[in-house]
């Protein structure tokens, strides 16, 4: 058993030498900041015993992907200059919230949510560096393309403090592709003869359509609804567009239609990373 190890390590490092450090790994991680966002409104109306009411409207900039990112790749490098990689990542977007709250003399109707978004992506790139220094700058730029979800909260509290009703509901979205372009700048440094460290700043343009959804759960006053709920109402497909008339007849047994929608997902993202060369 230690004879064969030996041997693979002598063969690993024959490799390595052969190869010239041709091949290298990275793992990268960092924190996104959300970039080119849409909005969210939180509307609240305030109605007086005398019977007026006041509106007060406040919209919110967001990207579902802001949050923390971590990713590996695997490279070649084609010459001192030039090198292709193949990047894995995986991103936990923030969640973001918003709502529509409206006050009564007697009581309150208020719909509370919260929204935040998962990708999983593959960024084939090519990496331009120079040798002008230890310090080694470098650009890298090509497509992103994965897999994504989203899962929306919904908390609905309707009445009064002595009567209250809370209806909650969690839909989960996804299906389909997320599609962008990935741009960073960055400065290599080596520490050792095969370990280098990085640090970048990445420029990502995202957006995510989903296909289809699911109502997860569905409780009122914390009893399971879900049971009793036609298929219709727990279950959704999104198309680009819906056509219908007034003879149409609902199937209450299959998924409803409703309009795609494009969820931005770009972001600037700030990370570190470590980079071994074989």
């Amino acid at each position: 058993m230690k004879a064969s190890i030996v041997i693979l390590f002598v063969l690993f490092l024959s490799v390595s030498e052969i190869f010239g450090q041709n091949y290298y790994v990275t793992l990268h991680g960092g924190y996104a900041f959300g970039a080119a966002p849409s909005q969210l409104l939180t509307i609240t109306s305030t109605q007086s015993n005398s019977g007026n009411s006041t509106y007060t409207s406040n919209a919110m900039n967001y990207s579902l992907g802001e949050g923390f990112h971590l990713s590996g790749g695997f490279g070649y490098n084609i010459n001192s200059n030039i090198s292709a990689e193949l990047e894995l990542e995986y991103s936990n977007g923030s969640s973001q919230d918003y709502g529509y709250n409206s006050n009564y003399p007697n009581g309150y109707s208020n719909s509370n949510y919260n929204i935040y978004g998962t990708t999983y992506l593959v960024i084939p790139s090519i990496i331009i560096s120079t040798n002008i220094s230890e310090f080694k700058p470098y650009l890298k730029i090509g497509p992103a393309i994965g897999i994504a979800n989203i899962k929306i909260t919904e908390v609905d509290n309707n009445g009064s403090p002595n009567s209250l009703t809370i209806t909650e509901r969690q839909t989960f979205l996804n299906g389909g592709l997320a599609f962008g372009y990935n741009a960073a700048i960055g400065v290599a440094y080596d520490v050792a003869k095969n370990i280098g460290i990085t640090f970048e700043i990445n420029d990502r343009s995202l957006s995510y359509a989903p296909t289809q959804g699911e109502l997860q759960k569905y409780t009122i006053n914390s009893v399971d609804q879900l049971p009793q709920t036609q298929t219709y109402f727990k279950k959704f497909v999104y198309k680009e567009s819906i056509t219908s008339n007034s003879n149409t007849t609902l199937d209450m047994n299959s998924p409803s239609q409703q309009i795609k929608i494009n969820y931005p997902f770009s972001s600037v993202t700030l990370s570190a990373g470590i980079k071994y060369s074989f």
